[in-house]
């Protein structure tokens, strides 16, 4: 019984630790998971890293030269976090609007780039960021897209994660953007 108590009292005081970056800044709005949407992605200012190799052989040292990087410019973490994995592994971390008045500069692996606005596709989902899940997800956004004959892809598809790697895994939230035009 003293478990079990134990297990009542830790799980909210557990979510203090996985709820992610939310209480920062959002980029953009998330997808609600099993929902198919065009959006538009906000003109940015992004930490880019990358490098040869697949990506989730490669997330944590990608992760970290990021986090080293807003760590040293003291630059609070925002989400969500974007992952591409198609023919390299790279990370992005947005930079919050008001973060955006620093003279920031490329330094190391990490560079600062400016994105224009963009439109995407985008499907979202909830599990563990596992490749078997990223690319389950993918196709079923790949699908959808292929329903959409109004709709031509601009670019390969990319992964954008919202919470924190301590989150609980069935409690994680992600999403699979393909950016697009009209045709």
């Amino acid at each position: 019984m003293k478990n079990v108590i134990l297990l009542l009292v830790s799980i909210p005081a557990l979510g203090i630790f996985t709820s992610g970056c939310a209480s920062y800044n959002e980029a953009y709005k998330m997808t609600d998971p099993g929902v198919f949407e065009q959006k538009q992605i906000p003109k940015s200012t992004v930490l880019v890293t990358e490098t040869q190799g697949e990506y989730f052989d490669k997330a944590n040292p990608l992760f970290m030269r990021l986090f080293n990087y807003i760590n040293k410019n003291e630059i609070p973490m925002t989400v969500p976090v974007e992952a591409e994995f198609s023919d390299k592994a790279a990370m992005k971390f947005y930079v919050a609007t008001e973060m955006q008045k620093k003279n920031l500069s490329d330094q190391g692996e990490v560079k600062v780039v400016n994105m224009e606005e963009q439109t995407v596709v985008s499907y979202g989902t909830t599990g563990s960021y596992s490749k078997e899940n990223v690319a389950e997800a993918k196709v079923k956004l790949e699908n959808w897209l292929k329903e959409h004959p109004e709709l031509k892809a601009t670019g390969k598809p990319y992964a954008v994660f919202w919470n924190s790697p301590f989150h609980l895994w069935f409690m994680k939230h992600f999403e699979i953007h393909i950016p697009v035009e009209k045709k």
